[in-house]
């Protein structure tokens, strides 16, 4: 997905706007620099959904997990390499992120 990224993220304090950016910006300093250029990369503010039931939390992992299938980047999510999946799966590591 080369114009957008999903992440579920679980906060115990109501600090989500600061983590956004704070992950934003460290992104477009290290594209920036590592091409070149200068300026903005990401438009608009992000999107939030508050997940309170485990259920949706089933169908929201489904669906970024499926994502880069619809977008046919991969094939299955485990070839996505910017996905959790694999650690999902695996139970590799406690702390995860989603495509």
């Amino acid at each position: 997905m080369g114009n957008h990224y999903h992440l579920l993220i679980e906060t115990a304090q109501a600090n989500l706007p600061r983590i956004m950016q704070s992950i934003n910006t460290a992104y477009t300093v290290y594209y920036n620099t590592k091409r070149k250029q200068c300026g903005h990369l990401f438009q608009g503010r992000f999107k939030s959904i508050l997940v309170e039931a485990d259920s949706y939390f089933a169908q929201l992992t489904r669906y970024i997990h499926l994502n880069p299938i619809k977008a046919k980047i991969a094939i299955n999510p485990g070839e996505y390499h910017w996905c959790s999946y694999n650690a999902y799966i695996h139970h590799k590591n406690k702390q995860l992120y989603i495509c």
